[in-house]
Order: structure tokens, then sequence, then C-alpha cells
């Protein structure tokens, strides 16, 4: 007690007076004031702390203010008189004891009898003012006692009634408190709020102060200056506002300091064991991690804080105080003479003088355009002309702050060279006051030149106005032509690229005759031409005019951030052939940004936005043209590919950025691209850093996808627009892949006024909605996805515009986090400077390990004790490690096929638009296939008539004079080539042919070559035909070719739209699944698992764009009831004589076949079979792929067997009504069969007649022997099967392997199709030839080995009931009944190919292929094991039976495929 009284300040800080700025509370206003006061701290210190020892252990969680048990006993021991009293109506008893002087007197508690209801306790205590210096308690002190007490009234909670000298404090809240520190009638606005027990925020906006404002309470302690716990929530609040600040304002740079000075906080925090500076408790120094508790402020709370105008007056008083110092920096406003340290400036002579207001500076678009302006200035001289390059295109100062702007090497620069000075207003008068007096403008005339140009007179509207609104003509533009256009005498100059292609326009195809020479940049002119153009500067400079406020509003227009809604109604308002006369010698600034700078915005949004007909941007447009067009398939080096396509593309920009668009399109990382169009061989990038890691474009190699051909289909190639630029033929307008590229890969980009993000989505997704539209259904909605990617993908919304996409982690003990997937585009560098800032500034890491393999993610994170895992939720997590990221599809934006920006609401609004573009352009193909068929048809036929008629002697050409044997030809009807092709050029062959001999009388050596015109001739096709053509075998193979053509010809016009499209889209979908990973395959079955549950049906909505319209469609699936017809009559013509030689003229009927051609993959009517069979296509797929030699197959059981099976027993003996084309529609190793009404009718006809058999059959069961249990004869009766398969109650999918001597018995059948004979079978020409294909066939048949199981549901064998008598007969009886029904009524007919007998030869194998199997189905395995030694020489026996009888052959013969169809139909 003796060293407490002789070291007060040990304990409870200085016991001298000392002055201090303070709050207190004002008895006269009743409000607190903020006074400089003078006070002894050691009495305010034992004011208020009165606790006594008894909270000394940590381990518990305790909320008071003392630690150390020192409180009550200072209080004591500084008071003259200390009392104790304490009363219990529990215990009935009441103790008061008395301390007095210092302590040192210690009376005996007084123990009384106590009868009142409640309880209390009560200290009062006399301080010893002699110990403090003091005479009295002075007004400064007692104010300040007042207000601790005031203190305790606004953050105790309400429930404890608090007095003063008798009055009671009436706070009702928080808020109640922070009012009495603002007079009453000027309350700011303040934001007060409860987060969670133990915290209580106010935040109140003030004007800008010097210093950070703060009243602060831990567990009722006053801490005065602060701590851990005011930085825990400003840190909060600062943050958030500089984020806001950022978004709105980027153009200054704000610290959380400046945030601070603009707000008072109040904060009343209840803290776990709080640990403080000193003994006077000022300062909290506790950290925020061992608080208890944490303030998370609410985003409402903040959002609410952002929208009253503080960050208004933090912009504008940062902007202030930046403007001012700036000021200082740029020096006094005095013009030099001479100004030295600016590189590249060529001064001139007379700036800075008294003439400087004569001085012109130019501007130059980099150092080639400063070469060509230096030796044009020798014209002129160097006294009133000074040149500086600038680097390229200045920032745009609109966007950013005075200080972001100054500190721009090449915005400081210009200030320093023009001698401007910030904040004065220029006019005529001063002008002077400048190093120049105006400045000019010599950028390239292309569209980037229009854009330095607009952002020089941006940033002088920005900082000096009056430069543009009272300088008259300050700023001009040097003008020279971008394109020349010469003919010989004849010259013509453009000034810009719209002025010339409406030029080239109306020249048409006479434009091939000028030499066109396009000046990319102005070093593309010589010195010469320089020095030309500045002997007539007058001509070539056009000065800006300021006509009002008209021309201010456009400038803002151009290049504010806030008028992009504006700008894109600027933008609609487009009009191509409105630009800018550059003979004018004068141009306002409305015209310049309405008729020149609109062009680059145009422009900027074509190489940003990519197009929905191909999803490609113009720089990818070119180089998939260029590949195109080498036909890449080798490798070559990215250097390399970028010189060709800029060479055949007439890419008028930088190689670097044309090397780094292929690098991008080859990229396959995760996140990249679904479908890389080029292929990445050496280093084109990882998920490491998003790409950014590439090799050189000199040190790797590309070539063309495997899938780019097929999804950009050869066929289409003609149908394209392509353009033509300096008379070379480039890329078309658009592509138009047969799916949409744009959902593939997705796209984002930032043009002028619009933007643009779509996400990545499956290509089988889409293949799959593209099925489902040609089957006459709508689309489903789809979900986003990316190849590879582990993640999780999930709508955030009901109506899917907003998604989040997860990373994968698992918690491993309670402080490991492993991490195996990132979110998507958050590259792994990246992530690993997020984990280190963690470890370095927030102390939460320990360590951090990396096991990352190719694409796969793996992180090991251990954290300190300071985050424990196992007690945060997976939101806080995903939160703090930054495991989530947001997905929008509200911002879809694309060029449509008219060229018009246009917005989509979601993915399926896109594929709708697509599909109808998409389909017509098929009908296009199909046209254009079967137009060039056919003439290639008509130029063969013209050969070999050509080629037969002189070998039969009918045409006489040896001897004869050129012009002779043309006229020969032209009085026998030979086509010209032109008319073949159908040409608009045409070329009399009479004059063509005397051109020839006219250069041949002037060749001295008189040696013929293709000089001589026969190559362009229009009978140059017949008349270049060498010597070695006319032989036979010559003859006989250019009629194969003839009849190959007509075959291709039948192929293509028996297919519909539908089918056209569904081949490519299979062909595609088996190579893309081919080149996916297992673990690919398995993510993406992952994915639509996940997602085919809520799947929603898109309701497209008309749009007045679509070019197809429904009536059209209709149209489109008209049935085809003809095929190719043969025109007699013009066979008679073309060959009267050579019978064996005759050759038909193909007329096509070009009609689309009816949707019922479509046999597309089963498809369920119920959408949940429907996803589940699509994600079992997948698995089988790559099953095929990888064991298409093992001849495996996927058999999947439905409560629907019966019905498939009988349907796919009487296919094989369906006559397919398209001839060839349909039987050789395979996908994926099944057949597409045709579903026309006459099948169906056939299918009908045979079930009835099997269904009679039947009855037949089963009569003579009854006298067999029950076990026998053999199929029947003419029924594949799977009825137990289906009885067995509803008693299981779900579906199964077994699966078979058809592999030779095989010993398992599967569970299913194996039919011997027309496929398995094609191996062993060549074209049936003589009698001779269909014998020998007879014996071939049974061969095949005693190869295949038919392998079968009993069928076992539920540990019961499934025997349908049939006998062994069936088997004998139904080979028979049955197959011959078929000969019969089909074919007996049919006696005369027509001489057809001798192919038809080949058709119906494979019916016949066919059905009896499947009658042996379906007796099979059922006996038991001894049973099978016997039958099986002797069923091929038996089936071999049975087709002999059939088909060696020569009656049956010959009507097979003489019957067409056709003809006998038509004939059941009759019949039926």
């Amino acid at each position: 007690m003796e060293h407490i009284l002789m070291r007060p300040d040990t304990y409870i800080g200085s016991v001298e007076y000392q002055e201090q700025l303070m709050w207190v509370y004002d008895f006269k206003n009743e409000r607190f004031k903020e006074k400089k006061i003078s006070y002894v701290p050691g009495l305010y210190k034992i004011f208020g702390h009165l606790l006594t020892s008894s909270n000394y252990d940590d381990s518990d969680k305790k909320v008071t203010g003392g630690r150390n048990g020192y409180g009550a006993k200072l209080a004591n021991i500084f008071s003259k008189a200390f009392t104790v009293e304490c009363a219990s109506a529990k215990c009935g008893k009441k103790y008061k004891q008395v301390f007095e002087n210092n302590l040192s007197t210690i009376n005996s508690p007084d123990i009384t009898t106590y009868e009142k209801s409640k309880s209390y306790t009560k200290i009062t205590f006399e301080p010893d003012l002699k110990k403090f210096g003091m005479k009295k308690l002075e007004d400064d002190i007692v104010s300040l006692l007042a207000k601790r007490v005031y203190d305790l009234a606004g953050i105790l909670p309400k429930s404890v009634k608090i007095q003063y000298n008798s009055k009671k404090i009436d706070f009702q809240s928080f808020e109640d408190y922070i009012k009495y520190y603002f007079k009453e009638k000027d309350l700011p606005q303040m934001f007060v709020q409860r987060f969670g027990e133990h915290w209580e925020i106010g935040v109140v906006v003030q004007d800008f102060q010097d210093q950070f404002q703060q009243v602060s309470f831990v567990n009722s302690i006053w801490t005065i200056r602060g701590g851990t716990h005011v930085n825990h929530v400003t840190d909060q609040i600062a943050q958030n506002l500089i984020e806001q600040i950022n978004k709105k304002h980027k153009k200054i740079e704000i610290k959380p300091f400046q945030i601070k000075q603009s707000l008072w906080i109040f904060i009343n925090s209840l803290i776990y064991n709080p640990s403080f500076d000193s003994q006077t408790k000022e300062t909290l120094t506790l950290k925020a991690s061992s608080f208890g508790s944490k303030c998370e402020i609410s985003e409402k709370f903040l959002k609410q804080l952002s929208k009253c105008g503080v960050i208004e007056s933090i912009v504008e008083r940062a902007e202030q105080k930046e403007t001012m110092k700036l000021k200082k920096e740029l020096g006094t406003n005095q013009k030099k003479s001479k100004l030295f340290g600016i590189p590249k400036l060529e001064d001139a002579n007379k700036a800075g003088t008294s003439e400087s207001s004569k001085c012109t500076l130019i501007l130059t678009e980099g150092d080639s355009a400063k070469s060509l302006a230096m030796s044009g200035i020798q014209v002129v001289g160097r006294d009133y002309y000074g040149v500086f390059p600038l680097k390229g295109k200045l920032i745009n100062v609109r966007d950013i702050g005075i200080k972001q702007a100054l500190a721009n090497d090449e915005i400081s620069n210009i200030i320093k060279i023009l001698g401007l000075f910030l904040g004065t207003k220029y006019n005529n008068q001063n002008i002077n006051t400048l190093r120049y007096g105006s400045i000019m403008i010599m950028a390239d005339q292309d569209h980037d030149g229009s854009h330095i140009k607009g952002l020089v007179i941006n940033f002088i509207h920005q900082l000096w106005p009056s430069l543009i609104q009272d300088v008259r003509s300050f700023v001009k533009e040097f003008v020279t032509p971008i394109i020349k256009a010469s003919k010989d005498k004849e010259k013509h100059q453009f000034f810009t690229i719209s002025e010339y292609e409406k030029w080239a326009q109306q020249k048409g195809q006479a434009l091939k005759n000028y030499k066109i020479k396009y000046y990319k940049g102005l070093g593309t002119s010589t010195s010469a031409e320089a020095k030309e153009y500045f002997k007539d500067i007058a001509n070539h400079q056009i000065k800006f005019k300021y006509l009002g406020e008209n021309d201010d509003e456009k400038i803002k227009l151009a290049f504010g951030k806030n008028f992009s809604e504006d700008r894109k109604n600027w933008l609609a308002n487009f009009n191509p052939n409105i630009y800018v006369d550059h003979r004018q010698k004068e141009l306002t600034y409305g015209d310049f940004i309405d008729k020149e700078l609109i062009h680059f915005s145009i422009a900027d949004n074509l190489r940003s936005i990519p197009s929905l007909m191909d999803g490609l941007k113009p720089g990818q447009r070119k180089i998939l043209f260029g590949c195109f067009k080498r036909k890449l398939k080798a490798e070559i080096k990215v250097a390399q590919l970028s010189g060709y396509i800029a060479e055949q593309t007439a890419y008028h920009h930088g190689e670097m950025s044309l090397q780094m668009t292929i690098v991008n399109m080859a990229q396959d990382f995760v996140g990249s691209n679904n479908l890389n169009l080029l292929m990445p061989i050496g280093q084109f990038g990882t998920r490491m850093m998003g790409g950014k890691d590439s090799a050189s474009a000199r040190y790797i190699f590309t070539n063309l996808s495997n899938l780019t051909r097929v999804l950009f289909n050869e066929q289409d190639d003609p149908l394209l627009n392509y353009q033509i630029e300096e008379g070379l033929k480039i890329e078309p307008q658009f592509y138009l892949p047969i799916l949409p590229l744009v959902l593939i890969n997705g796209c984002e980009g930032i043009g002028t006024g619009w933007s643009t993000y779509i996400p990545c989505y499956s290509p089988i997704d889409i293949i799959q909605n593209i099925k489902r539209k040609l089957n006459g259904k709508q689309f489903h909605r789809m979900k986003p996805w990316y190849k590879g990617f582990q993640g999780l993908i999930e709508a955030r919304e009901q109506d899917q515009t907003q998604y989040s996409n997860y990373g994968k982690y698992e918690i491993v003990g309670s402080n490991i986090l492993r991490i195996t997937e990132l979110p998507l585009r958050v590259w792994t560098r990246e992530f690993k400077n997020h984990l280190e800032e963690m470890a370095q500034k927030q102390d939460e890491i320990k360590d951090i390990q990396e096991n990352h393999k190719d694409n796969k993610i793996s992180f090991e994170i251990t954290t300190t004790s300071n985050l424990v895992l196992i007690n945060l939720k997976h939101e806080d997590i995903e939160k703090r490690f930054k495991l989530k990221q947001n997905l929008s599809c509200n911002n879809m934006v694309l060029f449509n096929s008219q060229g018009k920006l246009q917005r989509y609401q979601n993915e399926c609004e896109i594929l709708d638009e697509f599909y109808n573009l998409r389909y017509e352009l098929y009908r296009k193909r199909k046209e254009n296939m079967l137009k060039q068929m056919n003439q290639k048809f008509e130029k063969l036929s013209n050969k070999y008539r050509f080629i037969s008629e002189i070998i039969d002697g009918q045409l006489q050409i040896f001897k004869k004079k050129k012009d002779q044997i043309v006229q020969m030809l032209i009085d026998n009807n030979y086509k010209t080539y032109q008319q073949i092709y159908d040409l608009k050029s045409k070329i009399n062959p009479l004059e063509a042919t005397h051109n020839i001999q006219n250069e041949e009388s002037g060749d001295k050596s008189g040696k013929i070559s293709d000089k001589d015109g026969l190559k362009n001739h229009p009978y140059g096709y017949l008349l270049q035909i060498n010597m070695y053509q006319f032989t036979q075998d010559k003859l006989l193979e250019l009629k194969n070719q003839m009849q190959q053509q007509k075959d291709m010809l039948e192929q293509l016009n028996a297919k519909s739209i539908e089918l056209l499209w569904l081949d490519d889209l299979d062909l595609f979908e088996k190579l893309y699944l081919k080149n996916l990973t297992d673990i690919e395959i398995q993510y993406h079955e992952e994915h639509m698992n996940s997602y085919n549950k809520n799947r929603q049906i898109f309701q497209p909505q008309q749009r007045e764009n679509l070019s197809v319209a429904q009536n059209q469609e209709t149209t489109l699936h008209t049935k085809v009831d003809d095929l190719m017809q043969i025109n007699s009559e013009r066979v008679k013509e073309l060959m009267p004589q050579a019978v064996h030689r005759q050759v038909s003229q193909i007329e096509p009927t070009i009609k689309n076949g009816p949707k019922e051609q479509i046999i597309q993959k089963k498809q369920m009517d119920d959408d949940d079979e429907e996803n589940i069979t699509r994600t079992k296509q997948i698995r089988r797929f790559n099953r095929i792929l990888n064991d298409d030699d093992e001849n495996e197959m996927s058999i999947e059981e439905t409560k629907e067997i019966p019905k498939q099976v009988e349907q796919k027993s009487n296919l094989s003996s369906s006559v397919k009504s398209n001839n060839k084309a349909v039987k050789e529609q395979k996908s994926d190793g099944r057949k597409r069969l045709n579903r026309s009404s006459e099948n169906k009718n056939n299918q009908k006809r045979l079930r009835e007649q099997k269904r009679k058999r039947k009855i037949q059959d089963s009569e003579s069961d009854e006298e067999e022997d029950e076990d026998s249990n053999d199929s029947s004869g003419s029924e594949i009766s799977f009825s137990n099967i289906d009885v067995s398969h509803e008693m299981a109650g779900q579906k199964r999918t077994t699966r078979l392997s058809a592999k030779k001597n095989q010993n398992e018995s599967p569970t299913s059948k194996q039919k011997l199709t027309p496929k398995h004979i094609d191996k062993h079978r060549s074209i049936i020409d003589t009698q001779d030839n269909k014998q020998q294909a007879i014996k071939s066939s049974r061969k095949i048949c005693d190869k295949e080995e038919i392998k079968l199981s009993e069928k076992n549901v539920d540990n019961k064998i499934v025997k349908p009931m049939t006998t062994q008598n069936n088997l004998k007969q139904g080979q028979i009886s049955f197959i011959k009944k078929q000969v019969e029904d089909k074919f007996e009524q049919k006696q005369d007919s027509k001489l057809i190919k001798t192919s038809a007998s080949e058709d119906q030869y494979d019916i016949l194998t066919s059905l009896a292929k499947k009658r042996e199997e379906n007796l099979l189905l059922g006996r038991s395995k001894q049973k099978q094991n016997s039958y099986l030694n002797h069923s091929n020489n038996y089936i071999v026996q049975k087709l002999d039976d059939i088909t060696e009888p020569p009656s049956l052959i010959e009507r097979l013969n003489q019957i067409s495929l056709q003809d006998s169809l038509k004939q059941i139909q009759e019949k039926k």
C-alpha cells in the first residue's frame, strides 16, 4: 500500500494536472461538447473501476474490464472514506463496512437484519484530493465525471437505471446516446445497428476532418484512443466504400485514411478477456481473432451508407487536393523559349518566343509518322513547326483523375511542350502565353487513326475546354490518302475506307483492272510523297471548328463513361455511307464524332463482339480462312502461319496480335476452350497463368483440329459471302458451322457502348437440343459446362440467368484444407498469390503445399490457430479462400445475321435463331450439291459421248482444222464449259478458236502450250483429252464414274434436310467424344445428371429478324414421291448407236423427305428417360470407339422389349423405300431405318401373318415333349420376358460380345445384317457373278457363330413355348411364304441395275439368320450346345433351298426394289 501511494503513476496513472481536449458533459445545454480541460488522470481512473480481485482465470470467458484485481483496491487506497454496503433480500441480511484514511483504518463490518424485498450493492467513497494535488472538485473534472455517468447510461442494458445527482438519465437506445454529441437542431446523417450480441455500431457522416474521430467502449470501458476493435470495424467500412468508389470513379485513388476522415465511428462492444496498452486502458491491444466474436457488417448497412452522399464528398475533396498538389508540381504559368529533357521532341525554332502563337505542334502516330513529318517540314521549314511522336493511343482522361493523367508520360510531355497551366482559361488574347498556338494531329487514316484524333480532342476538352471553345482552330488534323487506285494515267485517292468501298462497288468487275495500294500507316508513304503533301499543306489540313454546346455533348457522348446507353442509340443509327468529306477546309467537332469517329466505334465492336453465326471475331475468322485455304494438315510454326494469314487476308494490324489470337484458338486447358479449332503443338499456355505463360510464336507449332472441318463443313464454302479487299478475295462475312460455336466456346468482350459475356456450354447438350428441334420438340434449357472442370456450377436464380461456380475442397482434421479444384478462370498462380497474402498479412496460413498435375489442381493448406476450419461454415470457407465465383448470363450480346448488335435473353434464344439460319443453309447446300453433281455428270456424259463417237467413227476430227472441229461440236449439240456450269460469261467457241490461231501464227517457235488458249476454251475440256483416253479401259472407267455420280445423286436426293444435319451431328459427336478423356466424360455425365432433374422447356418468342418462316419450313418437309428419273429421249439423242454405252441424263427432283425418315437414337417420350438414355449414349460411344475391332454392342432392355424385338426382326424384311441411300445411313454401329408409311403397313401385315401361323404352331406344340420348350418357328415370342421384366421393376442394361469361339452365352441376340455379307460381296454384273456371290454368302453364314444364352430373371429361365417341329418347317415355310407374298404376282417388270438382286438376297439372308436366333432363345444350355453344332450347316442348307432354284433367281433378277414395294402395297 505504501508503494502504491509513493508510486501512483504505476497503478492509476499520473496524479498531476494535465490539459487535454476531451468530451465532457455541458450542464447548460445538456449535451456533450469537446473542450480543452485541466484534470488529474489518476482521479478519473479510479472513478468507475471498482471491481474486486476475483478475475484471475484467463481460461474463463469474461466480458469485464479488469484483469489484475486493482480497481476497487486502488479506489479505496486513494480515498478518505470508502464504504461498502450490501443487502440481500434472500438471506435477510445487510452488510456494511467502512474503510478510512487511505485503507489504513479498517472498521469492523456491521451485519444487521434486512427486511426489504430488493437486494442492492452500494459503493460510497470520498477521494483524498490531497493525493491528487487538489483542493476541491473543479468544474472540469466534474463535467468529465458526469460525462462518464452518461456514457454508462448509453451503453449499458436498458434494465440498468442510472441517475446523476438523483436525476434519471433516460437513453432509450445507443442512437439516443450518439445524438448527445451534436446539437439538437443540426443532427447529421447517422446509421446505427446492432450486429450480434456483442457489437453495436454507429456511423455518422461528417464534414472532412483532419483526423479520424471515434468513440468506443470495450466492456463499458471508454477506450479514448481506440484500438484493434475500432480497426476491425472501420477497415470493413473503408474497404467497401473504396470498392464502390473504384467502380464509379476510377480516375482517382482513395486511401483508407481519406475514408475515415469523413466518418465518425461509435462502437459499443463486449470482448472476452480484453487486454490494453496500460493500466489506464485507453487502447485495446487484443488481436481481432481473440475477440470471441466477429462484427460482420451487413451488406444492407453498407449499401445505405454508400448512398448517403459520402462517396461524392470524398471524391470531390480528393480531386481538389490532387489539383492543388499538381499545380505546385507543374510550377508557375511562365513559358520557356527552350525546352530540354523531352525524348524525341523536335521543337520549333520560334516555340516559346513572341511568335509562339504562329507555331504548330504536329503530334504524329508513332516514329514512322514522325519520319514522314520531318521529311515534309523540309519544305515549310522548322521555324513554325515542331514534331512530337505519340507512342500509341492516349489514355481517356475523362475517366481518370488529374493525378493519374499527369502520371502518364505522354500527357505530361504534351502539357510541358505546349506550356499549359492547370486552371487557366485560354482565349485568343492570351494564347500567346503558350509555347504553341495550335496542334496538328497526323495519324493514319484508318479507324484507329480516327480514335487517336478523338482521344487528343477529348484530352484538351476535359482539362482545358477553353482551348476548344474560345480559341479558334486550336486543333487541326493532317490528312493523307489511305488507298490509291491507278490505271494507266488515271489516279484516285481515298481518305477513308468507306469512300473507297463505295467507289469500288460502283466499278464492279472493272475494279480488277486497277492497281490498288493500301497505305496502312503513314510510314507507307515515301519521302517524295511527304514533300508533295507539305507543298500542298493547305489542302491536306482540316481545321476543327466549335459551334456550341452540341459539340460539347458529342465529345462527352463518345468518351464519357456515364453515356453508355446514349452511345448504344448513337451506334444504332449508324449509316456506313456517311463519312467526312476531306476536301472541306473546316470540320465541326460534332461532325467529326458523327461521321468519322463512329466508324471506329463500329469497327471496335466488330473486333470485340463475335457474330452469332460463327462465334468468331474478324481476326479469328481470318485465321480460320487462311488455314482452310492452306489446307493446314501438316504442322506449321505459329510465326509462319501469322505471316501467311496476314498476306492472304489483307490483315492490317500487328502480327503480334494475330499470333496471340492463334495461340488463344489452340488453347485447351480448363477454362479456355471447350473446342479448340487449332492444335496446341508446344507450350500454348496452362491454367497456371491463364495462358499467359505460352512460348514465343517462333517456337510453337499448330495445325487444324480434326473436328474443325467437321464443324465447318467444306460443302458450305461455296455458299458463303466472301469479301473483296484490295482486289483480293478474303474471308467471308461469316461462316455458319453445324453447331453454334459461340455457345460451345463462349465469348467475352468490351466494345464501344456494348459489352458481352456468354459462358461455355456442352457440345453434346447442344447436339441433343438440335435433335429435339429436328424431331419437332422444343429446346431444353442448358447449364454452362467447361471441359475438364471438376467443380460445381449451379443456378442462383429460378430464371437461370445467374450461376455460381465453386471450387472443390475437403477439410482434413481441424486445420488442413485440401483444394482439388478452383473456380472457373481463377488461375493457379493468382490463387497462390491470394494464399500468400493470407499467410503474410492475416497470419492465418502456416504452410502451403502444391502437387498439381496438368489440368488437375492440388493445394494442401495448413492453417494457424487463428483460423480453425472446423468452426467455419462452408460459406465462410468459400468466401475467405475465394472458392466461389459468379457466372452471369444476362449480358448475351452478339451481332445477328443482319450485322446488328442484339441482346439475347438466354442461350436457347441464341440457339433458336441459329437453328433457323443453319436449316436454311442446309437447304441451299443440298441444292448446290445436286447442281454440282448434275453438272459433273453432264460433263462426264459429254466426254463419254465425245470419245465413243470418235471410236465408232461417227465424229471425224483427224486432219481437220481447229475451227472445223469446233463447228462439228456445235452442230452435234455438245455443251460448252460455260453452258454446263451456267457461267455468266458467254464466249463464242469460234471466236476463241480464231484467237488461238492468231496467237499461233505469231508464235515463232510454233509450239503448242497452255498459252494457246485451249485451257480456257469453251470446249477445252474435250479438246485437251489425250490419246490415252481413247481406249476401251478408259471408256469403261469413264462409264463407271458416270454410274458413281448417278448413285451419289440418287443418294443425296433421297436424303432430307434433317438427315443431312443429323449425319454431320453424329460424326461430330463421335469424334468429339473420342477426343475426350475418360475423366472428362465422367465429369460431363455428372454435369448432365445434376442438371436434368429440373430442366426447363424453352418457349421461343417470335422475332422479326428470323430468316425462315414457318410456312417455308413446312414446304421443306414435303414427302419425296419421285426418285431420279431416266430421260430415255435424252439417251437416244446423245448415243443413238452404242446401246452398250447408253448413259442417262439425270433430272433431279429437289424435294425433301418426310420427317419420318429421321431415325435417330432411341429417345424416350418421358424426359427423364430421355436424359438417362443420353448419358448411356455417351458411355456407349466411348466403348464403341475403344472396342470397335471387338464388335461389341450395348443392348438396353425396357418394358417395350416385345415391340422392339418384333420391329427389329421385321426391319430386315421390310423393303427400304429410298433404295441404297437409306440402307447406308449408319451411325455408331447401328442402322438408320426408314419409317415410311409403306414400312409400317408392311410390318403390320407381317405381324398378322405371324399371328395366324402362331396358332398353327401352338397346335403342333401339343404333340411334342413339354421339355423341348423350343421357340415358335413363325413368331418372335417374348411374352415371358415382358412379364419377367415387369416383375423386375427396373430397366437393365446388358452388354454382349460377339467374338468368335467365345464360350460365354450373352443375354441377347445378334442379327446377321447385310453389312456382314458386304465384306465378301462384289458387284454382280453377270449370272455367274451372282452365283459366286451366293456361294460366298454361304461361307459367311458358315463362319458366323451364333451365341445366345438363356434369359434368367428372378432365378427363372424364360422359355418361350415352341416345339422342335417348328424348327423344321420354320426355315422353309416362313421364308418361302415371304417370297411368294412379295414377288408372285409381279411377272412382267423393267430391266434395272443388277444390284437389285443383292438387296433381295440381303433381306432373305437376314431373315433366315434372325429365324435361327429366335429359335434358340429360351433353350437350356445343353440343348443350345447340341443345336449349335449343326446350326450353321442347317441355315446354309435352307438358304440353298430358297436361293438356288432358277425360277426364283430369275424372278429376283427381274424385280426392282421399288416395284416390289408398290406390289406389296397394292396387295395390302
